[in-house]
């Protein structure tokens, strides 16, 4: 899982930036964005059913494997030269789904090519019951660029057209590491949804999530780094940068104010400069 590049570049060492550095720079953004605003915790607690202390690392762990489709020589062989240097050959495969289909296609092989097993820190179903309940959720973070992933093209395009077994296997186990460092320390398992549209109800939240998290994941905030780490020490290190990241972006939080009333939302009234209008008057006590 550590040969897969997930941001490049051409003007500067080094030339790329690992996958799994990229997907927990994200995850690490959406966790404090969350954890500054309880009440989004409260409204995916809410919307999914599930306790408010499950809704960060359950989060975390869907922002972290956003960029799935990423594990693919087919989107992997779009710089050729990085290809050739991580794998001294070049690539068979060529780039005929986006990404965020093939996160779908690759999380669909994975259920069923291996025997990646989560029940100890997801859920107690499987893989593909966990898919099956939380599908908006997912739909909505492996399509991160401003639309759903095409159902269509990924069913019409053979897997291995795009995917190599080996693309599979190291999916499957950035997929697993990632279940080990966010869920491990679950008191409750996070439990199997029976119908897929409860996940449909906070779908557009997190697809908001997940765009805002990835856009600020990939700024200059986050060094690129090709050296292999253990993803715990990288994690911690990403989430200090995103912890610093979020108040420069005016994301952090923010105190409510006490004050309520037209007057003390708008300085202009406040200081005498404006009157506000008999209905402005009427809607401010009530």
């Amino acid at each position: 899982m550590y040969q897969y590049w997930g941001k490049a570049r051409i003007d500067c060492e080094p030339r790329y930036h690992l996958l799994v550095y990229h997907s927990l720079d994200v995850a690490a953004v959406g966790n404090r964005i969350l954890s500054h605003h309880p009440i989004l915790v409260q409204r995916i607690s809410s919307a999914l059913r599930i306790n408010q202390d499950q809704v960060i690392p359950l989060i975390s762990f869907i922002l972290a494997i956003h960029d799935l489709g990423k594990f693919s020589e087919s989107f992997q062989g779009m710089v050729k030269d990085i290809f050739l240097q991580i794998h001294g050959r070049d690539p068979r495969l060529c780039n005929q789904l986006h990404h965020s289909n093939l996160g779908i296609k690759i999380f669909e092989k994975i259920f069923e090519k291996t025997d990646l097993n989560l029940t100890k820190n997801l859920c107690d179903g499987d893989l593909l019951e966990f898919y099956l309940g939380y599908k908006y959720c997912l739909n909505a973070t492996f399509g991160h660029h401003g639309m759903p992933p095409d159902m269509g093209a990924i069913n019409y395009t053979p897997h291995y057209l795009v995917v190599t077994d080996d693309d599979i296997s190291a999916a499957s186990d950035f997929v697993q590491e990632s279940a080990l460092l966010f869920l491990h320390d679950l008191n409750t398992k996070i439990p199997t949804q029976d119908d897929e549209f409860i996940s449909a109800q906070i779908s557009w939240l997190l697809a908001g999530l997940v765009i805002i998290s990835d856009w600020i994941g990939s700024s200059g905030f986050f060094p690129f780094h090709n050296s292999k780490i253990p993803l715990k020490v990288y994690w911690k290190q990403t989430l200090d940068i995103a912890e610093r990241a979020l108040p420069v972006c005016g994301l952090s939080d923010y105190p409510v104010n006490p004050e309520t009333g037209i007057r003390s939302l708008f300085p202009v009234f406040s200081a005498g400069e404006r009157a506000p209008s008999p209905l402005q008057e009427l809607v401010s006590t009530l």
